[in-house]
């Protein structure tokens, strides 16, 4: 009810956008707010940057034990991508990087790990 007594009602609307992309999202999300996903997105990428940085400390330990080669390649290769959620985050955060091009960032990042990860395995053989 508001001041003059009678009841209102506020409809949330979608977004607008000229291609209808922020629309689409905003439906899906069941009219939730951007924010919310922001959020999650934050907290996600701060999950993978604490889980990178003890995979790489834990695969450097292991090459510091044992001297082995591709251990100290797997370590980078972890390393890259904590390195590519750290830099993407900060740019989507600071920088106001589109989230289109912090995906495909991060994408390019997360297929350089994955290229030298491949490689740290084959050097056993």
């Amino acid at each position: 009810m508001d001041d003059t007594g009678e009841f209102s009602v506020s409809v949330e609307r979608p977004p607008q956008s000229t291609d209808g992309r922020l629309a689409d999202i905003w439906l899906m999300m069941g009219g939730r707010g951007m924010n919310e996903v922001i959020t999650a997105i934050a907290v996600v990428k701060f999950a993978i940057l604490l889980l990178e940085g003890r995979i790489t400390y834990i695969a450097f330990k292991a090459y510091r034990r044992t001297g082995e080669d591709s251990l100290h390649v797997l370590g980078i290769g972890f390393g890259v991508i904590m390195l590519g959620a750290l830099l993407t985050g900060v740019a989507n955060q600071f920088f106001s990087v589109s989230l289109e091009l912090g995906v495909l960032a991060n994408s390019i990042f997360v297929a350089l790990d994955l290229a030298v990860i491949m490689y740290s395995l084959n050097m056993q053989q």
